[in-house]
């Protein structure tokens, strides 16, 4: 009973500067608030000594924190989307799930979590807005750690041998060429598939792949030598294994190695 009387306070504060409508019932009857929101009269008191406009203060503090670094990772869909509808997203956001994390800089994954669902389903959302979403945090939700990246084998790679993958590499797929596009001109549809992570000098790389590329790389995170992997992506792409497709599988190896998404043939 201590601790939850002790966290009184704090979970009321949390409320004021979370919910949607908070600033306007603060406004109306402050003092009706707290009490709805649990506050014993010398909670209420103590609180309210402060004076609405401090507690009003906080609440856009903590608001515009929260949005300044949205609309700076997300840059994009906030100018696609509109600052307005931006910022009564964030609004929503707070109201209905609020911050977890203790990092500012994850706020925007958290956002992103979040209001995809809600965008996929909202007619007026520009449809390729939720994967604009995504695509745009790639470079800042990468894990910039060397021990992540790993050590390159320094070997040549082989049909009978598997190949070490960066630990921060990720495939990913969209509906939409992402990297084109602004807020007056929608990115062009077509599938794109993308292989991005951080080399072994912690720069962000991006590597565009087709099909194929995309296919033999997922067999190669799974572990599989070069040879099945080969014959995997066939089957995924439904080609033959022969000149054209070993031709293509060994520029898209070397592509791959190139920005240290591949690090070399297994011992």
């Amino acid at each position: 009973m201590a601790d939850a009387r002790a966290e009184a306070p704090i979970h009321a504060l949390a409320a004021v500067i979370r919910e949607a409508e908070g600033q306007a019932r603060l406004e109306a009857d402050a003092e009706a608030f707290l009490t709805e929101l649990g506050l014993d009269e010398a909670d209420r008191t103590a609180m309210l000594s402060l004076g609405p406009k401090r507690l009003m203060a906080y609440r856009r503090l903590v608001h515009n924190r929260v949005r300044n670094v949205v609309f700076k990772f997300l840059s994009r869909c906030t100018a696609t989307l509109g600052e307005d509808r931006m910022r009564e997203e964030v609004v929503a956001f707070l109201d209905a799930r609020g911050i977890q994390s203790a990092y500012l800089r994850e706020v925007p994954g958290e956002f992103v979590a979040w209001a995809r669902p809600r965008w996929e389903s909202d007619a007026t959302v520009p449809a390729h807005l939720p994967q604009l979403a995504t695509y745009e945090l790639l470079s800042e939700e990468l894990p910039n750690d060397a021990r992540r990246v790993g050590e390159a084998t320094e070997l040549p790679v082989a049909l009978d041998k598997g190949v070490r993958v960066n630990g921060t590499t990720r495939l990913l797929s969209f509906d939409w060429d992402l990297r084109q596009g602004d807020e007056a001109t929608p990115p062009p549809a077509g599938r794109l598939h993308l292989l991005v992570c951080r080399d072994r000098k912690h720069a962000y790389r991006e590597l565009e792949v087709d099909a194929l590329a995309a296919s033999l790389y997922a067999a190669l995170a799974q572990g599989q030598t070069l040879q099945a992997a080969i014959f995997s992506a066939a089957e995924a792409t439904g080609q033959e294994v022969g000149d054209p497709l070993l031709e293509a599988a060994t520029y898209a190896l070397a592509a791959m190695m190139d920005v240290d998404a591949l690090l070399g043939a297994e011992g």
